[in-house]
């Protein structure tokens, strides 16, 4: 079975120590609001672009989703300003594309290696690149928020 896709079947997952994720996240979520000074979080120059990028988008859209259109536009702009894929992906997707690009390494015109190209590939990679604008997206908001306080 190929791990860069769904078998639609999800399994409760339990950490290290027999706690359900879900568990680990609420204590994780009690600590950081008990916790009085919280680190200020340090934004990328990938967050800062991408994720303002998707703000934007998200903050005009009606139903707060983007389009088809705004994904590639956003895709384009951060080939054009020359991030690299590999590092903003998280390591499943990473994986998933060290795979896809090694199965096609006699045929360089077939690899994945821009933004654009993998929101538009068949190899499982398009939730993993939305997936890192999102995240770029969170961690500009929270740049944000921690320059106005």
């Amino acid at each position: 079975m190929n791990r860069c896709t769904s078998t639609g079947r999800r399994r409760r997952r339990r950490s290290a120590r027999g706690l359900s994720p879900s568990v680990v996240l609420e204590f994780a979520r009690a600590l950081a609001k008990a916790s009085p000074m919280r680190p200020t979080p340090d934004a990328s120059p990938f967050d800062m672009t991408i994720g303002k990028l998707v703000f934007e988008a998200l903050t005009a859209a009606s139903k707060h989703q983007m389009s088809e259109s705004q994904r590639e536009q956003i895709a384009a702009e951060a080939d054009k300003a020359g991030f690299i894929l590999r590092e903003h992906l998280e390591p499943k997707s990473r994986g998933c594309l060290g795979a896809w690009n090694q199965q096609r390494s006699r045929h360089p015109d077939q690899m994945i290696t821009t933004f654009s190209r993998a929101l538009k590939s068949t190899a499982g990679l398009r939730r993993g690149v939305l997936r890192a604008m999102y995240r770029a997206k969170d961690s500009y908001v929270s740049a944000q928020v921690a320059q106005s306080a």
